[in-house]
């Protein structure tokens, strides 16, 4: 195979884990708030969840609004569990295949996330890989909720090429949303769109990446 470029940049959720958001939906449907749907319109007008994935607030004052719009008064864990019910696992294949390539690429993560999502993500991956954590996988993980950045603005994609220090043009891209994907090609990287929560192991065969 002749290597095109040095790094690799993964999406997390639909391309490395797989997600269900109307799991959530259900979730919360089952706490009592069977107009979650509304709820989420509003909460995404109020920007609620984008300040979670960008660090804006903390876990506490998420639960705090999600009563708040909802009428309810719900505990935290009880919200943090809805929450969480969208993440259904990571792929099979996602960590085998990061151990493998990382021996050829640089690798690394760029999420939009919170931590609410990543505490229960890392408990799984140690649960796996005693002592481990998700990020131990890659060179660096680029989380939304550090970096106060989310995809698909083009700051988020120049901070990772400036921190990484590798000319975009020899940075892959994976990621499963349109949006996300336009915007890591204008900022010039080699970005490919993979279907949310398609075969992980048919995608990276289609690129070459594995045999």
């Amino acid at each position: 195979m002749t290597k095109k470029f040095d790094a690799i940049v993964f999406d997390l959720g639909g391309v490395l884990y797989n997600i269900d958001t109307e799991l959530s939906v259900q979730a919360f449907e089952k706490l009592g708030l069977k107009n979650f749907q509304e709820l989420y319109s509003l909460a995404s007008q109020s920007d609620l969840f984008d300040a979670l994935e960008t660090g804006a607030i903390d876990e506490q004052t998420f639960a705090e609004n999600i009563n708040l719009l909802a009428g309810t008064k719900l505990s935290n864990e009880a919200i943090h569990y809805a929450w969480n019910s969208l993440l259904i696992g990571l792929k099979e294949d996602a960590i085998p295949h990061l151990i493998a390539l990382k021996d050829k690429y640089q690798l690394y993560l760029l999420s939009n996330t919170n931590t609410i999502h990543m505490d229960k993500i890392n408990n799984e991956v140690s649960a796996l890989y005693p002592s481990k954590n998700l990020a131990d996988f890659f060179n660096q993980a680029f989380y939304s909720f550090n970096l106060g950045l989310r995809k698909p603005g083009p700051e988020i994609y120049n901070y990772v090429t400036q921190n990484i220090g590798i000319s975009p043009d020899k940075i892959l891209f994976i990621d499963d949303n349109t949006d996300n994907i336009s915007s890591g090609q204008k900022a010039g990287w080699q970005a490919y769109r993979m279907e949310k929560n398609s075969n992980l192991t048919s995608f990276l065969k289609s690129l070459d990446l594995i045999n």
